[in-house]
């Protein structure tokens, strides 16, 4: 109750002061009124008191937007409340003097006027009440203040029901109106106190928006959220009405009439004093650890099983139950979990929704079963009916609740987002006016875009139409392309365009060219032709390959040629060494081009790994893991890699548990094995990540499976393998600020330590904490696929309270119950001392000194966080931390 903040108890206490005084006075007067309606008309007269309840309610909520517009809720909220005390007195004037028996109709409008104008009244003060909080704190503060402010509720019904039962004792229940009354005036003062506190929070208080029930209405029967609450409000307040009328009805048959202002007296102090303990005690730790929509199903549970206690005869006990469960909760859990619901909703709709649901719902709700009751009074059907629809009304209201949860997250996680995503999705088959936009592109002026075009008809099987006289194109980089591509598609009827080429003044076509006739129709007395007048060492290194390969260069000859152009060629020469090795398949020169994937130059390593996407070699794979980690060939051997199917996929695997291999092929691994088959990367990469040592492979690791569940949403993670490593999370975090604690208390208790090295110390470990938190809510992500992780943690980055608090909720809303408390904990804007209070179960905290501390970094961290501990002790002065 007490765990409110310095600056959010001012609106706290004037809230709770004011709901105190309202439902003091409100129980004493339904004390009264109870007691004078029921010994002065028949309980059947109860359902026409909530019908007139529920349709002035309606025509008041219709006409208040335009009779009160540009009022504020804190001002209607004064209002409201002084009127309830004059309206109090007027009817205390009306209503005759005790002692006259049953009323007629015509003298008892007094007491319809009383029992009336008490529902309406207090039902509009407090949906005011509620839209000021709403209006002024977040869903977090809401989780620390709403429980103070609802205790009112509890104190107040306490506060009334102890007077009301005392003073029934020596007065007669009409008296009870004035003190009713005067208590109202209380209340309105305390609401101006109220409104003082809040404006003085915000420039400007809003104006409750114009309301439009019908257009409102229609929105919230269309949107999934408020559908739902509309709903859970109808079901709520349908069941209500009838425990209303059930335990009424019952008390008149059952109690005296000259007791029944003690008795109702009474009933309300016991049940008061249970709803103040449950409001301090149990909705707090309830409103923590279950989720919103569970939290609310608790009372139609207990209703519902009064309920079937009434069906089965047990009458009175029954009665006194099924008011037990309402009286415990209904103000203290219900009504608080019930204001949490609307928070989520954006500012603009808020109170418009509220006010919309209150009339449709509560009151809708309030007026179908007062209509019902008439019905089965005025048939004289059995009055057993009425229990059971009291049971079917409470199985309605749990499922409404229960049905809450998945909207509510999914309300919160679109009040994060700023806009709607789109995700990709697969291009369809190429049909004709595709074909020829694509071979239209072949004639573009731009080089790009006539290779992508040739790209896009060999993936798609159509390689046939690139045209012989792309062999003409200006550019060398196109001329490549479709030789190429003739080579892949074995086009043989391109040789003799190929010929025509043979001559072309640029080494890199000659090159291509040459290996492209080699390999559509090999000739070997025209390349000797050649190599004898070729003066490009790269032509010639293109060359003598084709040679090599097609068997005619053999033994010696065949190495001490490779050789010759593998170390001592240019760049060029090697590069063509590659590439021609790549467009023309033989395993016999495997361990050239796996020489040359380990060159120092780059340009060489990349055309060697594109040689060996071309055809595949066992051979090749450890090359292709290794090139995997230099960014130049990294996309190049990761297709390749692809490429080789399974055998790539295993070779990866074993590489991924390969601590030998250097970091940077570490690091780059991961991405290397998403690009497969996406279900058993998946596996691979969670089972990878509970066993990978290195911190930043497992950040790696985290990203791809993030990556690989957005592009196919049907991929479902081990939760057992996952949760263990949220727990291994969870517990580091927590290590990290304890140890964080340690060293700032330390640096307090002797400014010596509080150097330039202790202060990066203690940088660094705020860092890693930060990132332990990034990768909670991550791995939060791969649990629960369904919510948009990636903007909680964007709100929660976000200069906005409200926008973090919604996070914050968001995530609460979604783990599981055993990790909700530490897990708000760490990500809640609380201080460091109070994260820890919730970190049972992962950290117990350290009892070590400044020194022991360090000492202990010196032995267990990594080499860069050990060199920042023995910078701290190098320059520190004391002789003990020398020592170490």
């Amino acid at each position: 109750m007490l765990g409110t903040r310095p600056e959010e108890r001012g609106p706290a206490w004037a809230a709770f002061a004011f709901l105190t005084a309202l439902i003091t006075s409100h129980t004493i007067l339904e004390t009264a009124r109870d007691a004078l309606f029921l010994s002065r008309l028949p309980a059947t007269q109860l359902p026409f008191v909530y019908l007139a309840i529920a349709v002035i309610s309606l025509g008041i909520a219709r006409s208040e937007g335009r009779l009160l517009r540009g009022v504020s809720h804190q001002a209607s909220l004064v209002g409201w409340t002084a009127l309830a005390g004059i309206g109090t007195i007027v009817c205390w004037l009306e209503i005759p003097a005790s002692g006259d028996g049953m009323l007629p109709a015509s003298r008892a409008l007094g007491l319809y006027g009383l029992y009336v104008g008490s529902g309406v009244v207090v039902a509009l003060t407090s949906v005011h009440l509620w839209s000021v909080l709403a209006e002024t704190v977040s869903i977090t503060r809401a989780k620390r203040i709403f429980p103070l402010v609802g205790a009112g509720s509890s104190i107040g019904a306490l506060a009334g029901s102890a007077a009301a039962t005392a003073l029934a004792r020596v007065l007669p229940a009409q008296r009870l109106l004035l003190v009713a009354a005067v208590g109202f005036f209380v209340s309105a003062g305390a609401a101006a106190v109220l409104a003082v506190i809040v404006s003085d929070s915000r420039r400007e208080a809003p104006a409750p928006p114009k309301l439009d029930l019908a257009r409102d209405a229609g929105w919230a029967l269309r949107h999934p959220y408020a559908k739902n609450l509309a709903l859970f409000c109808l079901s709520s307040a349908t069941a209500l009405t009838f425990v209303d009328f059930v335990f009424k009805s019952t008390v008149a048959a059952t109690v005296a009439s000259s007791d029944l202002a003690f008795f109702f007296g009474a009933v309300t102090l016991c049940l008061s004093v249970l709803s103040l303990i449950a409001q301090l005690f149990v909705v707090p730790r309830l409103l923590r650890r279950l989720a919103v929509g569970a939290a609310l199903a608790i009372l139609p549970v207990g209703l519902l099983s009064g309920g079937l206690g009434l069906l089965v005869g047990l009458g009175l006990g029954a009665a006194l139950a099924i008011k037990g469960a309402d009286g415990t909760l209904r103000y203290s859990l219900h009504r608080t979990a019930t204001e949490l619901l609307y928070l989520p909703i954006p500012d603009g709709l808020r109170a418009r929704l509220r006010t919309t649901l209150d009339v449709v719902g509560q009151r809708g709700g309030q007026a179908f079963a007062s209509l019902l009751i008439i019905t089965i009074v005025t048939v004289g059907a059995p009055f057993e009916l009425v229990p059971l629809l009291l049971v079917l009304s409470c199985g309605v209201w749990i499922a409404s609740a229960l049905a809450l949860r998945r909207p509510y997250v999914d309300l919160l996680g679109a009040s994060l987002r700023p806009g709607a995503t789109l995700r990709a999705s697969a291009f369809p088959d190429l049909d004709l006016a595709s074909l020829e936009t694509l071979v239209a592109a072949l004639d573009s002026p731009d080089d790009a875009e006539v290779v992508a075009a040739i790209d896009t008809l060999e993936r798609e099987g159509k390689e046939r139409l690139v045209p012989l006289l792309l062999l003409r194109h200006t550019s060398d980089a196109v001329v490549e392309r479709a030789l190429l591509s003739f080579i892949r598609s074995r086009r043989k009827s391109a040789t003799s365009a190929i010929d025509r080429i043979l001559d072309h003044q640029s080494p890199i076509v000659r090159s291509a060219a040459v290996a492209a006739r080699s390999h559509l129709s090999h000739d070997a007395k025209l390349l000797y032709q050649r190599l004898a007048l070729e003066e490009a060492p790269e032509v010639r290194a293109t060359i003598v390959v084709q040679l090599v390969a097609s068997g005619d260069i053999v033994g010696q000859e065949a190495t001490d040629r490779l050789d010759a152009f593998e170390r001592h060629g240019q760049v060029a020469t090697r590069v063509a060494l590659a590439e021609a090795i790549g467009r023309r398949e033989s395993h016999a020169l495997d361990d050239v081009i796996v020489r040359l994937a380990g060159a120092a130059e780059g340009d060489v390593r990349l055309a060697a790994v594109l040689a060996m996407s071309e055809h595949r070699s066992s051979a090749y794979l450890p090359s292709l893991v290794r090139a995997v980690g230099s960014e130049q060939t990294r996309a190049a051997a990761q297709s390749a890699l692809v490429g080789y199917g399974l055998e790539g996929f295993e070779v990866v695997r074993r590489a991924l548990s390969n601590l030998e291999l250097p970091m940077e092929v570490r690091w780059a691994l991961p991405h290397a094995m998403a690009a497969f088959d996406p279900e058993p990367a998946a596996s691979v990469l969670v089972n990878a990540l509970g066993r990978e040592p290195e911190g930043i492979v497992r950040y790696r690791i985290l990203r791809e499976l993030e990556g690989i569940v957005a592009r196919d949403p049907r991929i479902v993670l081990s939760r057992s393998a996952l949760e263990p490593i949220v727990h291994g999370t969870l517990e580091r975090a927590f290590r990290r600020i304890d140890e964080r604690l340690i060293l700032e208390a330390g640096a307090n208790a002797d400014g010596r330590r509080r150097t330039p090295g202790h202060e990066l110390l203690c940088d660094l470990l705020r860092d890693k904490g930060a990132g332990l938190r990034d990768r909670l809510l991550r791995l939060l992500g791969l649990l629960h696929p369904h919510v948009d992780f990636a903007s909680v943690r964007r709100g929660l980055a976000s200069t906005s309270a409200k926008t973090r608090a919604s996070s914050v909720e968001l995530v609460a809303s979604v783990v599981d119950l055993r990790l909700r408390r530490p897990i708000v904990a760490l990500l809640d804007d609380i201080p460091d001392e109070e994260r820890l209070l919730a970190a049972a179960g992962f950290h117990v905290r350290y009892q070590e000194s400044y020194d022991e501390l360090l000492r202990r970094m010196l032995e267990v961290e990594g080499e860069s966080t050990k060199e920042i501990v023995r910078f701290v002790l190098a320059e520190t002065p004391i002789p003990e931390k020398r020592s170490a």
